[in-house]
């Protein structure tokens, strides 16, 4: 879509879209704990907790009525887990 190409009612009705959609990407704050949000992100929800982002185990069934003290014990047991990090290919070999 070339931006030359669209009408004024197809940027304003594109500009309302995304606006629309960044309202739904929060499901809950905190109020005790301004740094802890739950937000729907492209793979489903997760949890915001200073800048680190946190998976929510498909055993919740609505992550919008999690408590503060339940996203605490989710971001305890994850980051007990080591990180996983990805291995490095060896270069290929050079023809003689």
């Amino acid at each position: 879509m070339s931006p030359a190409a669209i009408a004024l009612d197809e940027a304003v009705e594109l500009i309302r879209a995304k606006r629309e959609a960044e309202k739904n990407k929060t499901l809950k704050t905190f109020a005790e704990d301004t740094d802890l949000q739950i937000l729907n992100g492209r793979y489903g929800p997760y949890i915001v907790y200073k800048k680190e982002n946190y998976k929510i185990p498909k055993t919740v069934e609505s992550p919008a009525e999690l408590t503060a003290e339940q996203c605490h014990e989710i971001i305890a047991a994850q980051a007990s887990k080591p990180k996983k990090t990805a291995t490095r290919k060896t270069a290929a070999r050079k023809k003689q």
